[in-house]
């Protein structure tokens, strides 16, 4: 009679099956992802634990040698760990899920060799410019500023912190890290331009009348007093044309005089307000851009006025006999054998009729003619 021992399966392995007499043949390695504890086991005896892996073989479990690494995550039961995806990560080690990839970050893969496997895991890594990261962010790119925007700073959370495009400037595709250039001349762009020339009015626009859009405005520049502008889309202050001669521009930003000079004052052409009076010896009835001559027979001995006064009875006034050194009249006095009513133009206007005569001055009636006598 012969006796067999019996012996058991190590911790590791396990033997679904009866009459094995081989530890080496017939106690098989314990499944991959699950563990098979103490000796003599028929089957494994349960999943490998959350936040480990187990390869075949194994004893216990949570392994030591075989906690979830660095940028994966290990259900319980897995035979391998699994590289997180993009938009998620794991800082951690022994973690059964990945984290969600934090605003501010993108989580893309990276290579990594892991026991003579090559893995792809992600990891958080800095917003680039140009772009935003909200949670979740799979790759550098994925949120690029929008056009209209730019970002010269990395680690943007939400589109919101994209920067409006400056004053000036416009920003005319997206994932801008600076404005594309200055918008062009006869427009202006407020903020937030994607074309050099917006029509849009809110963005900016074409130069309105009464003001001039040098190349890189943020805002018309309004004409200056003494100038104005009927025109849309001048760029230069030269555009902005000097006012009307005998109209004034008191104002910035017009497109047309703003009305006529007043009486007792003229304008000359670029007129800002009236303040020139009208001077000695001249009229300025309104709307003047030079002081007006009075004509032959009126006069004026004061300034601003706008009206000549009609010549005295007993003298003159003519254009043709003007004071020294100036460019108007006054009255004379009326030669001898002349009379000079209200008005007179000239000095021998009116002689004294046939048969009288008068060797003083100033006369005013014919009838002031002396008659002649006979000697």
């Amino acid at each position: 009679v012969s006796t067999q021992s019996t012996w058991a399966c190590p911790a590791g392995t396990f033997n679904p099956s009866t009459g094995g007499w081989d530890v080496n043949l017939h106690c098989q390695l314990c499944t991959a992802g699950r563990y098979c504890s103490g000796v003599g086991n028929s089957n494994p005896t349960a999943a490998c634990f959350p936040g480990y892996y187990c390869p075949p073989g194994q004893s216990d479990n949570r392994p030591a040698a075989y906690g979830c690494p660095v940028g994966f995550y290990c259900p319980g039961g897995t035979a391998v760990p699994f590289p997180c995806p993009p938009g998620m990560y794991q800082s951690n080690t022994v973690q059964s899920k990945c984290r969600v990839c934090p605003a501010g970050f993108y989580c893309d893969k990276r290579v990594v060799t892991m026991n003579n496997i090559t893995f792809n895991y992600s990891e958080p890594l800095p917003c680039p410019a140009g772009h935003f990261c909200p949670n979740g962010t799979r790759y550098a790119t994925q949120f690029p500023c929008p056009a209209g925007t730019f970002n010269n700073e990395t680690g943007l959370r939400s589109a919101k912190e994209c920067v409006p495009c400056l004053g000036g400037m416009y920003c005319a595709t997206p994932r801008l890290t600076w404005p594309t250039g200055p918008c062009l001349a006869s427009y202006y762009c407020t903020s937030g331009a994607m074309d050099s020339t917006p029509t849009d009015n809110v963005t900016g626009n074409i130069c309105p009348p009464g003001s001039y859009c040098p190349g890189g405005s943020a805002s018309p520049i309004m004409c200056p007093p003494g100038t104005f502008s009927s025109r849309r889309g001048a760029y230069r202050l030269e555009d902005c044309e000097a006012c009307t001669a005998g109209l004034y521009c008191d104002g910035f930003g017009l497109t047309q005089p703003l009305d006529h000079c007043p009486e007792g004052f003229y304008c000359p052409a670029g007129t800002a307000a009236p303040k020139l009076i009208c001077p000695f010896g001249y009229h300025c009835p309104g709307g003047d851009a030079l002081p007006v001559n009075c004509p032959s027979g009126y006069y004026q001995d004061e300034v601003n006025r706008a009206a000549c006064k009609v010549c005295p009875s007993g003298y003159y006034c003519d254009m043709d006999e003007r004071c020294s050194g100036s460019n108007f009249t006054q009255p004379r006095a009326c030669p001898s054998g002349h009379y000079c009513p209200n008005g007179t133009e000239f000095a021998t206007q009116y002689p004294c009729p046939a048969g009288t005569y008068y060797n003083g001055s100033k006369l005013e009636r014919s009838a002031q003619c002396i008659p002649c006598t006979l000697r």
